[in-house]
């Protein structure tokens, strides 16, 4: 380090001239191969219907946006008068929408049952036309779909649209808009006269029910109505019918709402023109039919567009050379092209200017000047396993390999029907046709896990630097004063999998304290890390030629029945046994000198917790994150969980369902609904698989309220990670309504056991705008 001013930080070596050259050579190499991922990516979302994600289309929406706004509400005034081809149809719907007289709903109480007075004491009417939200439906729509495939015979005439991945005639592009505007102002219509009603969020908790991350739209547009439907039959059952009658409204009819989408189209075109000064959009013939296409001037404004974004568009690498050091005026990391990636130094997270210190500089300078190289033995048992013919002996944790199609789809293939089917031969097919479905979507299920575990691309960045004697990792600082690396893959803070695939490549000498750490760290992250020291060594002993005999081999080790792999309170199996394999070569084998790499991963005790204990000077929270001494290290879960226990059982083991609003499910009689004994008892049990399974799901709820989520983040943190591990199917998952259920517990239990925490993060919450520079 030059001085105490310095962004150098001590362990920085300058890179050589060969190095620059390599850097420089393979950031070439990343460029040309991003590209033509980048190229598959925008035929994915050309084809699927998504193109106003481009860059291409998303410019076009966001200059054309406001324009196609106006126009659109000068022509809808126009219609009033009767001016216009169609005003006839179109003006009284417009007019409708623009001064709609809402139903004057009667109140509700907590329970659901009408107080005898209505939401309001005079009638009131609002306007539910919007011609922006309009423009905006319309005009992503259009974008969405101009890009698709046309047609490629005229014996596919019946099967344009998304599901077929080709382009949508006039008409049912008509039919997607009007749909797309009908159910928008229907949740509109809805939200307003709901106010004040006590269900003013109806159409909220409707639309969170019926939504699925992996539906598209119109499989969300029809779990919508469907939900509606249901929700209003629910209040003509509880004779509420005036609510029934909100959420049955409708703005218009099919046949008005192909009128009107076919003038907001040519609206749309006319507000496109008007900004880009040329014609954006033109119809196609094909086979008799016409198709919404971009003209030759649009689509080279597009193309331009989609190219450049493409052309800075890298695969994820690593470096052959020390980074580039960050400064307070410019952004570190790589040398070459790929400058790009990193804009700046600091990451997101903090709306107000950030001003580094050269102490914050030095310090993810130095983050990032410690070269890496790949852990072979882990690499080797993953290749291994990714080989493994069955998926089911393939998976561990995180690491989820791409699956295999013919173990999924075993059923054959249904083929064309026969010119004259039996009734026989139908119900066969249809039958043939269920399976086939369920097989696809557990094939399809399985294949989004894997690419969201990323094990694809991180095991072929892994294979391909594997013969690097090392490399370097850029890392970018954040505000909250750490550091976080750029490789999404490679990644020292990443999944399990991840991290155990990486070693220091400077490795030190073994020295008489190695064996004993080693032994430490297995028994940790075997689930031990609230033992203490003496624990966990007696721990080790107890487990030592079992850990071992595991991995003798690379047949022991890729075994479905593996110790690390099975051990029911392990708690990171990919650490636990690069640790394994790494006290075998350092102890248990010839192999000298002996020095070492291996990265040992320990929990900081919640550190954000011990940040709020100082803080806020509460002595419980201190405790809870071991700031005051204890005999043995505090163990936060299992306190949340004594205390979720305590109530439970106070409570003679009833735990309530709640539905989204948080309130208690009841029957159709009235009396409430429960979640089973049987799973409530699973809290209570001392089998230690299940207990760790629990302990886990406890964790998943704990995180998000550390980092300031709301109740509902905690409920879906503790419903991805909590399992029956004796269940199957959809009864090894707790549901919405369970986890719901639990949350008071929970919540309970983490302000008994971190009572400064939740009331903290709120405050930190609120008061985190106010802060507009900041010298760290």
């Amino acid at each position: 380090m030059d001085n105490i001013n310095s962004n150098k930080p001590a362990n920085y070596v300058a890179p050589t001239r060969e190095q620059l050259a390599a850097q420089l050579e393979r950031e070439k190499q990343a460029s040309a191969m991003g590209r033509l991922k980048a190229k598959e990516k925008l035929q994915k979302q050309k084809e699927g219907m998504d193109y106003s994600r481009s860059q291409g289309g998303s410019v076009i929406l966001d200059r054309c946006l406001e324009f196609t706004g106006v126009v659109i509400q000068q022509a809808m005034e126009k219609t009033l008068q009767g001016a216009g081809l169609g005003s006839a149809l179109i003006g009284p719907v417009f007019k409708d929408l623009s001064n709609k007289q809402l139903i004057n709903l009667p109140k509700l109480d907590k329970d659901g049952k009408p107080t005898g007075e209505l939401a309001r004491i005079n009638e009131k009417f609002v306007n539910l036309w919007d011609s922006d939200e309009i423009a905006f439906i319309v005009l992503l729509t259009m974008i969405d779909t101009c890009r698709m495939p046309l047609l490629g015979s005229i014996d596919k005439v019946s099967g344009s649209g998304k599901r077929y991945g080709t382009r949508p005639n006039v008409y049912k592009l008509e039919s997607l808009i009007s749909d797309r505007i009908n159910d928008h102002l229907c949740h509109k219509y809805i939200r307003e006269c709901t106010k004040n009603t006590g269900q003013d969020k109806l159409i909220d908790f409707i639309l969170a029910d019926a939504y699925d991350n992996k539906a598209g739209w119109s499989q969300k547009k029809t779990n919508t109505r469907l939900k509606r439907k249901g929700v209003a039959q629910e209040f003509i059952d509880d004779d509420l019918t005036p609510f029934a009658k909100v959420l049955q409204w409708k703005p218009f009819s099919n046949r008005l709402g192909h009128a009107l989408a076919a003038k907001l189209i040519s609206y749309a075109e006319k507000g496109c023109e008007l900004v880009l000064e040329y014609q954006v959009f033109k119809t196609v013939d094909r086979f008799n039919e016409q198709f919404y296409g971009l003209t030759e001037p649009a689509e080279i404004f597009v193309d331009r567009l989609d190219l450049a974004r493409i052309g800075k568009t890298f695969v994820p690498d690593v470096m052959v050379c020390p980074p580039r050091l960050h400064s307070a005026r410019q952004a570190g990391g790589y040398v070459g092209v790929a400058q790009s990636l990193m804009k700046r130094s600091f990451t997101g997270g903090f709306k107000g200017e950030f001003i580094p210190s050269p102490q914050h500089l030095r310090f993810i300078n130095g983050q990032q000047s410690v070269p890496f190289k790949i852990n072979k033995q882990i690499l080797e048992v993953m290749n291994a396993l990714e080989q493994q013919p069955h998926q089911d002996w393939r998976e561990q944790a995180n690491f989820i390999p791409a699956p295999h199609r013919d173990h999924y789809l075993k059923c054959a293939e249904i083929g064309p029907p026969p010119v004259d089917m039996s009734e026989q031969q139908k119900a066969d097919r249809d039958a043939l046709r269920k399976v086939r479905k369920k097989e696809w979507s557990v094939y399809q299920q399985k294949r989004s896990e894997s690419e969201a575990s990323l094990t694809v691309d991180t095991l072929e960045l892994a294979n391909r630097v594997a013969p690097l004697e090392r490399f370097w990792l850029p890392v970018q600082g954040g505000f909250r004063g750490r550091a976080y690396c750029a490789n999404h893959l490679l990644n020292s803070q990443g999944m399990s999998y991840q991290r155990a695939l990486l070693l220091f490549a400077n490795e030190v000498p073994v020295d008489h304290l190695t064996q004993t750490h080693l032994e430490w760290s297995l028994a940790g992250f075997a689930g031990q890390d609230k033992k203490s020291w003496e624990q966990r060594s007696q721990w080790f002993i107890q487990h030592k030629a079992e850990i071992m005999d595991s991995i003798r081999d690379l047949d022991s080790i890729t075994g479905p029945d593996s110790f690390w792999r099975t051990y029911s309170e392990m708690d990171d199996c990919w650490a636990f046994l690069a640790c394994a394999l790494e006290y075998k070569r350092l102890f248990l084998s010839s192999e000298r000198p002996l020095t070492t790499g291996i990265i040992i991963h320990v929990d900081a005790t919640c550190s954000g917790g011990q940040l709020i204990a100082g803080l806020t000077g509460s002595g419980e929270t201190a405790k809870a994150t071991n700031c005051l001494p204890g005999p043995v290290p505090f163990d936060i879960y299992k306190s949340v969980k004594e205390k979720m226990q305590e109530m439970i059982k106070a409570d003679n083991y009833r735990v309530p369902l709640r539905d989204v609003r948080g309130e208690v499910k009841r029957a159709v009689d009235g009396s409430v609904l429960y979640m089973a004994e049987k799973r409530v008892r699973y809290l209570f049990t001392t089998d230690p698989a299940k207990s760790q399974a629990v302990r886990k799901g406890i964790k998943g709820g704990f995180l998000p309220r550390l980092y300031g989520a709301g109740i509902n983040r905690t409920i879906q943190g503790m419903r991805e990670k909590w399992k029956f591990i004796h269940l199957h199917s959809k009864e090894k998952k707790l549901s919405l309504d369970e986890a719901r259920g639990l949350a008071p517990f929970f919540e309970a239990g983490l302000n008994h056991a971190v009572p400064a925490l939740t009331a903290y993060v709120e405050w930190a919450r609120n008061v985190a705008d106010l802060a507009l520079r900041v010298q760290v």
